[in-house]
């Protein structure tokens, strides 16, 4: 598990790329995550904004080692109350000024625990 500093870090970093890079995050083209966009009728442009606003209180866990890329970032799990529904969302910030890597955005398969929510 992260600290609260390591997280915060993370979603700093986050938003440094939002605001550095037009097209901040590449997504994975994944079956579930495209099922979650009509589940949840919302765009794909919208998750960009959930992204965006996640909190340290969204945290569920992280940083892990990205087991496709062990070269590569790791990843951080969130999950977020989206219309009446816990999405699980899972990130890395991908490589020094690429973009931001969503690996998974969608209907949570099992409750999420957050340990700095209050």
């Amino acid at each position: 598990m992260g600290s609260v500093d390591e997280v915060r870090l993370f979603l700093e970093q986050l938003n440094t790329k939002f605001i550095l890079l037009g097209d901040p995050v590449s997504f994975e083209n994944r079956e579930k995550n495209h099922e979650a966009l009509a589940e949840l009728d919302i765009r794909p442009t919208d998750r960009e904004k959930y992204i965006r606003n996640l909190k340290v209180e969204d945290y569920y866990s992280g940083p892990n080692p990205d087991d496709c890329n062990p070269d590569g970032p790791p990843y951080f799990e969130f999950g977020l109350n989206i219309k009446g529904n816990e999405v699980y969302i899972k990130l890395t910030l991908g490589y020094p000024n690429k973009r931001i890597n969503c690996i998974s955005f969608h209907i949570a398969e099992r409750p999420i625990t957050y340990p700095f929510k209050k």
